[in-house]
């Protein structure tokens, strides 16, 4: 069950995994759709329009372009009967809306103090008044008016549509808005993240590890130790099968947070949130079995790259996106795309390192060794 060297062996798990992920994937996805839980392979994403949704039913949702939806907000005839929502949090609310909007954050469900906003809303403006909503937030990648509209819809709202260019639009539009004045420089669009310094740490470590392989004797006896690339192995293996877990029991969801990074073209955002979940399971699950090792540790490291380039570039378009590496964008608010980055670069110079070591030792080696001590044991006692 070891692996054995050469790069066509590397080349033969890492086709292994692709197989085995498609084939795992199209099963699953089969399922869910006999069940009437799946999504289509190919989605409703149009980035001119915004995020329409993962289902083909959410591309009927009212879509309001913003000089439709500022006829509606003039118009004196309806501007009276008419409400505008802000889906974004309460922090963004403050920094600047649009006049007279009422704000009501997506994620009230999971912050109590946005559960109020919510039932102080349902109290003024109760379902059975009828009155027409225009939900907006940051822009045409912004899924919180949309998450929004599904929950008004199950409170019994119905006469709902969504600006989808959202509010920094309609600002540059020069349309009324309410912000505070300047108090000095504008705050970072990230949140630090606790655990960045860990992150920056581990990488550090990381790289000084790597670079001193190359150089120091010890370190490349350490670069080249398979028990040190089994710490690697188990370590990697089970961060990819925790993050592949919300994203096969909700690919709708992971839909959206892929939608969100914005490098995958809309009508493959869909294929994608199908296929990725898989290949990180099955990729986690023969690593840290030892079953083609460094083919799937190959597949590892392709995935965190892709991952570290991802987030790289909405940072430096100043992007405020979350990770959805564990759950959804929807649930993991002010995430810290810096500190991940940190954090992939780190485990990418741990898969490395397990492509580059030759002889892994497999589950079966492992017991298979335990044994053979015992049966020594048991012949130098006797």
């Amino acid at each position: 069950m070891s692996a054995k060297p050469g790069f066509s062996r590397v080349i033969l798990g890492f086709l292994a995994v692709a197989v085995i992920s498609v084939a795992a994937a199209g099963i699953w996805h089969g399922a869910l759709g006999a069940l009437g839980k799946g999504i289509p392979f190919a989605g409703q994403w149009d980035p001119t329009i915004g995020p329409v949704g993962p289902v083909e039913e959410e591309a009927e949702v009212g879509l309001l372009t913003l000089e439709q939806a500022y006829e509606r907000y003039v118009n004196e005839e309806v501007n009276t009967f008419i409400l505008f929502i802000d889906a974004r949090t309460p922090d963004h609310f403050q920094e600047g809306h649009i006049e007279g909007a009422i704000n009501v954050p997506a994620v009230f469900d999971q912050v109590d103090d946005y559960q109020a906003l919510y039932d102080d809303f349902l109290r003024v403006h109760p379902p059975e008044e009828g009155l027409p909503i225009v939900i907006y937030c940051n822009g045409a990648d912004c899924t919180d008016s949309h998450e929004l509209r599904e929950k008004f819809f199950d409170a019994g709202y119905y006469d709902m549509y969504i600006l989808f260019q959202g509010y920094p639009e309609w600002k540059e539009a020069g349309y009324p808005v309410v912000e505070p004045e300047s108090t000095g420089p504008a705050e970072p669009i990230y949140t630090a993240s606790p655990l960045r310094p860990l992150w920056l740490a581990s990488m550090i470590v990381a790289i000084l590890f790597a670079i001193g392989a190359a150089v120091h004797p010890l370190a490349r006896k350490l670069w080249t130790c398979k028990w040190v690339s089994l710490v690697f192995r188990l370590t990697l293996g089970g961060v990819f099968l925790v993050a592949s877990y919300y994203k096969i029991t909700d690919p709708g969801e992971f839909a959206k947070t892929v939608y969100q990074y914005g490098v995958v073209p809309g009508g493959l955002v869909n294929a994608f949130a199908m296929l990725l979940p898989w290949i990180e399971a099955v990729a986690g699950v023969m690593i840290i079995l030892g079953c083609f090792t460094r083919g799937a540790a190959l597949a590892i490291a392709a995935m965190l790259l892709s991952f570290s380039i991802a987030l790289g570039v909405n940072v430096a378009q100043g992007n405020s996106l979350d990770c959805g590496c564990f759950k959804s964008a929807t649930e993991a608010k002010d995430s810290d795309p810096i500190g991940l980055i940190y954090r992939d670069i780190a485990m990418l110079i741990l898969a490395i390192q397990v492509v580059g070591v030759t002889t892994h030792p497999g589950v079966l080696d492992l017991f298979g060794s335990r044994r053979e001590n015992e049966s020594h044991g048991a012949r130098a006692e006797s």
